[in-house]
């Protein structure tokens, strides 16, 4: 039978052998994919009054009528207004509105307005992307420091992250596809109104998204 010391030497080189080689796979929580957290590692319950649905699958086929080259597609063209949000009672939503967004109902009172409609949760990806996300979610790790990550496949690789860098290489490697083309219209308009249009056409092969 080991001693005592002998023990702790082993497990003390055991620790010491993964800290050379980086983190080590962080399993906790991949049983949950799939239960109370999406397959992608998102809350999939509503939240406590309602104005947050659960994700229930999303969309996983386009609108009907719709064809590729189209512009996008109202999925749900009855929905109504619930209410509008206006310099005059953007007091009574400031906990909800950005900065950004109270400075331009301030800056344009007279004009500027926002809509608010029901919540949807819409997102949905193939099989394959969550059968890869709850792999990753078993296998994968950082490198040293965090500057890589290991033994992950096609999308996020911490789907149910424990820490800051973690999110960050979540949305570094998140699934865009195998391949975008898209014509890209930029405009940043001065206080007048004055503006000069940039088209960008881009053709994006995501090669770790695709293997």
């Amino acid at each position: 039978m080991m001693n005592k010391t002998l023990i702790t030497t082993l497990l003390l080189l055991s620790a010491l052998f993964m800290l050379a080689a980086g983190e080590a796979p962080v399993h906790n929580g991949a049983e949950r994919l799939g239960e109370d957290l999406t397959p992608m590692g998102a809350i999939q319950g509503a939240n406590k009054d309602g104005s947050i649905p659960a994700w229930t699958g999303g969309l996983t086929q386009p609108v009907a009528g719709w064809k590729s080259g189209d512009h996008y597609a109202d999925p749900f063209p009855g929905d109504k207004i619930l209410y509008t949000v206006t310099a005059e009672n953007a007091d009574k939503y400031k906990d909800i509105l950005s900065p950004g967004q109270l400075a331009m109902l301030q800056r344009y009172p007279d004009t500027w307005k926002l809509n608010v409609y029901q919540t949807r949760r819409t997102a949905a990806y193939p099989e394959d992307i969550y059968a890869a996300a709850k792999e990753n979610a078993t296998t994968a790790s950082l490198t040293d420091e965090g500057n890589g990550v290991k033994d992950c496949r096609r999308t996020s690789p911490f789907p149910v992250p424990t820490e800051g860098l973690h999110g960050i290489w979540n949305h570094l490697l998140r699934y865009r596809g195998k391949s975008t083309r898209r014509t890209v219209g930029q405009v940043a308009p001065i206080a007048d109104g004055r503006h000069t249009m940039v088209t960008i056409e881009e053709e994006v092969l995501y090669r770790y998204n695709a293997e």
